[in-house]
């Protein structure tokens, strides 16, 4: 564990000592009721006791997987909080990132125009500026949108997972054109919010998944090392959308 890392021990809460040392915190449990105002669990609950030594649940209202901003929630031996978005972050130790990165041809090659490499998953390998890109061209007509998907590093595995975060370098020449990140999961395809990019420099787009949308389910690393992640790019009738490079970022804890 992280120094200063709150981890979960049973129905009891532990912290990670400056000297190494795992010490609980939560006092003494008596039946149901744990010492005044420490801190028990109960399933995915995180209760306090009152100066009555009636137990209080701090989490507010659940609604599945979704916690009001500030509550607190327990998944094995992990504690999470509800951010302000809606979504469950991790307080237990600091992630741990693993990358991935495209390794070969996916399911769709559909941007049609390939810089710099032989391959379009070659061609955003790297981020060289534009040694290497995908591009979609000014389209002449009506803006017309592309997708790109490629199969990403394998044999990975690790703890609880708790974000998949497809993260790509893109810029366009002119406005309007538009980009985004995309998956592909237990055979669907998921894509993230088309975005206005940068006009004559890349930028950093990105995408966040921290459950699998086809199942709403937390991550299992099966269905990461089967993923495919890919880019789409939406070209204007006079100007273009590149990518230069694509990759992931799973973060998982434990």
């Amino acid at each position: 564990m992280t120094k200063g890392a709150i981890k979960v021990k049973g129905e009891q809460l532990s912290i990670m000592s400056n000297d190494d040392a795992e010490q609980l915190i939560t006092g003494t449990a008596t039946g149901d009721t744990p010492t005044t105002w420490n801190l028990k669990v109960k399933g995915t609950y995180l209760y306090w006791v009152d100066n009555d030594g009636n137990e209080r649940n701090v989490e507010g209202t659940l609604t599945g997987d979704t916690r009001i901003a500030g509550s607190i929630t327990v998944h094995g031996t992990y504690l999470y909080y509800g951010d302000y978005n809606g979504n469950e972050r991790y307080t237990s130790a600091e992630p741990i990132i693993v990358f991935m990165y495209p390794v070969g041809v996916g399911s769709e090659t559909n941007i049609p125009n390939l810089v710099g490499a032989a391959t379009h998953w070659e061609a955003v390998l790297v981020d060289d500026d534009d040694t290497s890109y995908v591009e979609t061209p000014a389209t002449g007509g009506v803006p017309a949108t592309y997708r790109d998907l490629y199969d990403m590093t394998t044999g990975l595995s690790g703890g609880v997972i708790s974000e998949v975060l497809v993260i790509a370098r893109v810029k366009k020449d002119q406005a309007p054109p538009l980009a985004g990140c995309s998956i592909k999961t237990h055979g669907v395809v998921y894509d993230g919010d088309l975005v206005s990019t940068a006009i004559g420099s890349y930028q950093t787009i990105t995408t966040s998944w921290t459950t699998n949308p086809n199942t709403g389910l937390a991550w299992t690393w099966d269905e990461i090392n089967a993923l495919e992640a890919g880019i789409r790019l939406q070209g204007s009738k006079f100007y273009y959308e590149r990518c230069t490079q694509l990759y992931v970022e799973v973060s998982c804890i434990g």
